[in-house]
């Protein structure tokens, strides 16, 4: 309509599809339009669709799978066997924060997403979860639990899920949840029938339960802990047949991005491996193969790298030259590691009774490189305020909650 002024996006409930077609009918005007009341998702829409149109577009071949579930359900062993990997030695007991890496189903990629399953990572985890419409979720629960126990974890997580998506009429952008039942062969053998069947059970009340906010299969994958090979498996290869149909499903929807952000983010690949140790880098330097764009693209181009989990950039005075090239760094060592706070610090780097720790220790822990380590080590206090993880009780000393000791936080 080229006598529209003005947009108000408030109470509208329309699908992802119908606010992109949306977008790129705004982006494409030559005339602006007033938009009013609209949300984050609608933003990096409008900003796709006008490095789309600049630029054109590529196929997204590699789609978001995000492993969920309590601690000590194997989510990190099933992650590995899924590709037919042992499970290296050297991992830690538990998971810090949320663990991402590419990962390759019978020739289809996945960006895996390993969540925590301790309740201290919980809070974070929503910083890490991208839109859902191209996504596809494993819930993971253990076989030889307390019926009941397995039911409140699965239900925890659906909730979880749900509350974090936007909700759409359309049943094809809704994500893909599958659940996966583990340690089946710690069962005791006349019990495995009714678990089986229960949690089936369950898996069908849920999946009519949530079926206006995501697509749930109704039949659990069951898989042994001494068999996580999928050669050997049954159930590992019926988990990873789902997956398979999954990717299909949204690949259908035939999803492109940018290609001027599929350029820009197969050149980041090249820093992370040479800042693997602290990945964080100017973003001058990530984009010098590109200096006849504008300032304002590149901005562009790193708000959606941003919205799509390939980085970390805050968009705001004071952060915008810096950008963290690879997430798991800021999901595992930075704030992992900060929320288990007896790993988190040496003994001669405690902070003191009330949580406080200065710059230089902070730097010390972080070990950042010499020669960025100031404007580094800003851009991640800047990171942790943010997301609420520390404040500056004043200049130079910053108060970490998670480093209180539970007998002063109790007091």
């Amino acid at each position: 309509n080229a006598t529209l002024t003005t947009l108000n996006l408030k109470f509208n409930k329309l699908g992802r599809s119908t606010w992109r077609q949306l977008a790129f009918a705004i982006a494409a005007r030559s005339q602006p339009i007033k938009v009013e009341n609209r949300f984050q998702a609608w933003d990096d829409l409008l900003n796709e669709a006008r490095l789309t149109l600049a630029y054109g577009a590529v196929p997204v071949m590699r789609f978001p799978l995000f492993v969920c579930g309590y601690s000590g359900v194997g989510k990190t062993t099933l992650s590995y066997s899924l590709e037919g990997k042992p499970v290296p030695t050297n991992l830690p007991a538990h998971t810090h924060g949320v663990e991402t890496r590419n990962i390759i189903i019978d020739g289809r990629e996945f960006s895996l997403w390993d969540y925590a399953g301790q309740i201290e990572y919980y809070v974070t985890h929503e910083f890490f979860l991208l839109p859902a419409s191209q996504a596809v979720f494993v819930v993971c629960v253990r076989g030889d639990q307390s019926g009941d126990e397995a039911t409140q974890q699965l239900e925890y997580w659906f909730r979880f899920i749900k509350c974090r998506i936007p909700r759409t009429r359309e049943a094809s952008e809704r994500p893909q949840v599958l659940i996966c039942v583990t340690h089946m062969d710690l069962v005791p053998r006349d019990q495995a029938m009714r678990v089986r069947n229960a949690l089936t059970l369950e898996g069908r009340v849920l999946a009519s339960s949530f079926e206006e906010f995501m697509n749930v299969d109704r039949e659990p994958a069951f898989i042994t802990a001494t068999c996580f090979l999928p050669g050997q498996d049954a159930g590992m290869h019926l988990l990873q047949d789902k997956l398979l149909a999954a990717h299909a499903a949204i690949y259908a929807q035939k999803p492109q991005t940018p290609a001027i952000c599929a350029k820009v983010r197969d050149s980041l690949q090249r820093i992370k491996v040479v800042n693997d140790a602290c990945p964080v880098a100017r973003v001058s330097e990530c984009l010098a193969e590109y200096p006849e764009l504008p300032a304002e693209v590149r901005c562009n181009i790193l708000r959606y790298l941003h919205s799509i989990g390939e980085v970390f950039w805050l968009d705001r005075d004071g952060a915008r030259d810096l950008l963290v090239v690879n997430v798991s760094w800021i999901s595992t060592k930075l704030l992992g590691e900060l929320l288990q706070p007896n790993d988190w610090l040496p003994a001669a780097l405690q902070a003191d009774s009330s949580g406080r720790l200065t710059r230089d220790q902070i730097a010390c822990r972080l070990d950042l490189p010499e020669e960025t380590s100031g404007s580094v080590l800003l851009f991640v206090l800047d990171v942790l305020k943010q997301l609420n993880l520390c404040h500056e009780s004043r200049p130079g000393v910053f108060l970490f909650p998670a480093l209180i000791p539970e007998s002063n936080a109790s007091a």
